[in-house]
């Protein structure tokens, strides 16, 4: 079965409901059989743009310190680390994409 997010639009297929998304980490509650998905509508003010705006700045800046982390406890041999900053790096790529979607959705 398809599933869909309707927070970044993510297309899920698994036979169960997933706890979550995947891709931007959203609860259950936000995700929909993907035959009843309807494109978030809707235009967004300019205060919500601007918050939009800033948080994606803010996601963008903690993927690469994330990703830096990473890196650099690949070089010191520190697999756990590496393995837990790069888990952080692709949660926060998530979030990027989730704000993006919202935002070309609702017209921004």
């Amino acid at each position: 079965m398809s599933w869909r997010c309707i927070v970044c639009g993510k297309k899920i297929t698994e036979d169960h409901k997933p706890d979550a998304c995947p891709l931007c980490g959203v609860v259950s509650d936000y995700i929909v059989a993907d035959s009843e998905y309807e494109r978030p509508s809707g235009a967004l003010s300019a205060a919500a743009v601007a918050d939009y705006d800033r948080a994606l700045a803010l996601e963008i800046e903690a993927t690469r310190i994330y990703e830096e982390a990473t890196e650099r406890a690949k070089i010191e041999g520190d697999e756990l680390t590496s393995v837990f900053f790069e888990a952080l790096a692709k949660n926060e790529h998530g979030h990027q994409v989730a704000i993006k979607f919202q935002k070309k959705m609702r017209g921004a």
